[in-house]
């Protein structure tokens, strides 16, 4: 047999290829390797996880671009219930901060549960956190330090979900907020109010500090932390705080970490409501101290206040406001009420100090009323904030329904405010004034340096014996007032706008009754007043009274000033002066009866808005008792009586000719706006009151 041809013989285990035995003994050996360094780094875990710190530190600091440290022990637990435990855990500031360090926390423990991050979640079954210490703060250009450099998704999606936190505690938590644009300082303090492991516990906290130069104090409790870390779900809270004499609180839900959705009570009180801004980026004047309450929400950049109800000074308020933030100025929209509207809380409008009404007003307010009555003048001189116009856009309708205005007989009020890129409307603008009512359009441009208005009202149907309280016991109607009046000016305050502006101002009262002792006095007629004084004062009827004046750079002179009456006509001259505040009209009545012991003397309308001055003129008056007495010395007393006769005959005036005339006049004549507006005026402030730093309205 051929030995090619015979069966090879079979191969035995010992006899395999050694290529083959090489690459079994090889996986063996890899396998074994691999077991050994999961051992190996499991027990040097378990032996001492501090060989980690410094590559999580590398890792967090390259993420966040800020320093991370890990102090103290770290230590780490991966059976029966795993943990991770790191002591003295360190956040560095950015850049400029205040201090180096922007949070800190003397021990953290967190459990984990192993399964759950096979499928990218990681569930918290407990986070314990001890003396943690926050400080979050913005600087002067307004970077904010909780704004880090890499904590955006990325744009695949691959990020892992939020943690799931199933218990959070914390003990002796501190968190600090510093804010210099809105001068803020202020540090709070929290515990947990259960035990660690307690699922249900909340958090208490109490703060204090200082809000825009204000001591500011700060209270509360939150419902369970867990609700902080579910996406979505709102949170608790009650809260109340105060900041000088501004008291605020709070009760209802939020949206954890983006605030974007609030829903609760809120309740303000304070002495000035212009006092919230900038926190509250709303223009308001100065007002008297106020309590409001409302539902208060917020939805992105929009916020509400709805069911508004409180008291501003002794004025009742209800309706609602929304803002929206959205845009580069903040856009308010409000419907406001009021049952009972005191006018002396409405003074801000004009500039002025609401009444203190038995309470202390604020720096600013003291300090402006102080000047004002240093000055001797009813207008304020308080220049309007530009700034404040310029930083926002409105649309406010606010009516008032029944006025308390014992001096003035206002019956209601009623505006349409808009404001858009500094310019200011009031359309309309109304007033029920003693029966009748005042309409009229107001144009505010405030979008240059020097503010330019106009303004038209409407006089119809005020009834006089209303407007004029010493007439409110006639029977019958005093007449009834109307008219018009038109004006321009240039200026930032109540006093400069009144100073330069030019108008013209026409006022009619139709045919009714006044008492005729009244009018007879105008003449100092002491007959016919004895006459009226004994036999009673019977109602004389008025035919009409017509006044047409211009008004140029602040001052206003009568073109035509006529009251004719059954008893007397009265004409007058002279002129109003709105830059000095003061009156200088002379009134002279024609007797139509004739009158023993007529003194006939002018009347004389002087002195300060202030403190206005009637009284007669001077030099005709003596030179009448000069006859008199001159008669009765050369004559006989009873001739002395000649140069008191008076014997009446004036001529009534045409009242139709002066009433289209004074219409037509107004009507007629354009208004051109002041080509410069007047000086402001200096406050003459006593020696005492010294400089002020306060900033100017």
């Amino acid at each position: 047999m051929d030995p090619s041809d015979r069966p090879s013989p079979p191969v035995s285990e010992k006899g395999r290829p050694a290529r083959a035995e090489k690459l079994r003994r090889a996986g063996i050996g890899i396998a074994a390797g691999l077991v050994l360094a999961c051992v190996a780094v499991v027990a040097m875990l378990l032996v001492d996880a501090n060989i980690l710190r410094k590559p999580i530190a590398a890792y967090v600091g390259h993420k966040l671009d800020r320093s991370f440290a890990i102090n103290g022990d770290l230590r780490i637990r991966l059976f029966g219930h795993p943990r991770i435990e790191a002591n003295d855990v360190v956040l560095g500031n950015f850049t400029g901060g205040s201090r180096p360090v922007m949070g800190k926390v003397a021990r953290a423990v967190v459990g984990i549960r192993l399964l759950p991050l096979l499928r990218a979640r990681v569930v918290l079954p407990f986070v314990e956190l001890s003396a943690p210490d926050v400080l979050l703060e913005r600087d002067a250009d307004g970077r904010a330090n909780w704004n880090f450099a890499d904590t955006k998704a990325p744009p695949d999606g691959s990020a892992m979900h939020a943690p799931i936190i199933e218990s959070l505690w914390i003990k002796d938590g501190r968190l600090a907020f510093r804010d210099p644009p809105s001068d803020t300082d202020v540090v709070l303090q929290f515990d947990s109010d259960r035990p660690a492991g307690d699922a249900e516990g909340t958090l208490r906290f109490t703060g204090t500090g200082s809000l825009r130069s204000e001591e500011f104090h700060l209270s509360g409790h939150a419902a369970s932390l867990l609700d902080l870390t579910q996406a979505g779900k709102p949170y608790r809270l009650e809260i109340a705080a105060s900041a000088g004499a501004t008291r605020a609180s709070f009760d209802g839900t939020l949206v954890p970490l983006e605030l974007e959705s609030i829903d609760g009570k809120l309740e303000l009180s304070g002495k000035d409501l212009s006092s919230l801004y900038p926190l509250i980026p709303v223009v308001l004047p100065w007002t008297p101290a106020y309590r409001v309450a409302g539902h208060f929400t917020r939805d992105g950049a929009k916020y509400s206040l709805a069911a508004l109800q409180g008291k501003v000074g002794s004025s009742d308020v209800h309706g609602k406001v929304a803002l929206d933030v959205s845009s580069e100025r903040p856009m308010l929209v409000a419907d406001i009420t009021s049952t009972r509207l005191d006018q002396k809380d409405l003074a801000g409008f004009l500039g002025l100090p609401p009444p203190a009404k038995g309470k202390r007003r604020t720096p600013d307010q003291a300090h402006a009323a102080q000047e004002l009555a240093a000055t001797g003048k009813v207008l304020s001189s308080q220049p309007l904030r530009l700034e404040r116009l310029r930083a926002m856009d409105a649309d406010v309708h606010f009516k008032g329904e029944h006025m308390l205005a014992p001096d003035i007989a206002l019956d209601s009020v009623e505006a349409r405010l808009k404001l858009k890129h500094g310019k200011l409307t009031l359309t309309p603008l109304d007033f029920g004034v003693a029966g009748g009512h005042v309409s009229s359009t107001i144009e505010l441009d405030a979008s240059h340096d020097v503010i330019q208005t106009r303004g038209d009202a409407t006089v119809s149907n005020l009834e006089l014996k209303v407007l004029l309280p010493k007439l409110k016991d006639d029977p019958g109607s005093a007449g009834k007032l109307g008219g018009r009046i038109k004006f321009a000016t240039k200026g930032n305050s109540p006093a400069q706008m009144a100073a330069s502006g030019n108008g013209e101002i026409a006022l009619i009262v139709s045919s009714g009754k006044a008492r005729a002792l009244a009018l007879v006095l105008t003449n100092l007629d002491l007959a016919n007043a004895i006459r009226y004084l004994l036999r009673g004062d019977p109602n004389g009827p008025i035919y009409c009274a017509v006044t047409h004046a211009s008004m140029h750079d602040g001052k206003l002179v009568p073109d035509i000033l006529v009251v004719d009456t059954s008893v007397e006509k009265i004409t007058g001259e002279g002129n109003v002066d709105l830059a000095q505040e003061d009156y200088n009209l002379r009134l002279v009545a024609h007797s139509k009866h004739a009158s023993l012991l007529a003194l006939r003397g002018p009347i004389r309308i002087g002195g300060t808005f202030k403190n206005p001055k009637v009284h007669p003129e001077v030099a005709p008056l003596a030179l009448r008792v000069g006859a008199a007495v001159a008669l009765g010395t050369v004559l006989t007393p009873f001739a002395s009586l000649l140069a008191l006769v008076d014997t009446g005959g004036a001529k009534g005036a045409d009242c139709s000719a002066l009433i289209g005339q004074a219409r037509q006049d107004v009507a007629d004549s354009p208004v051109a706006p002041p080509k410069t507006a007047a000086p402001a005026r200096s406050p003459q402030a006593p020696a005492d009151a010294g400089h002020s730093d306060r900033p100017t309205r």
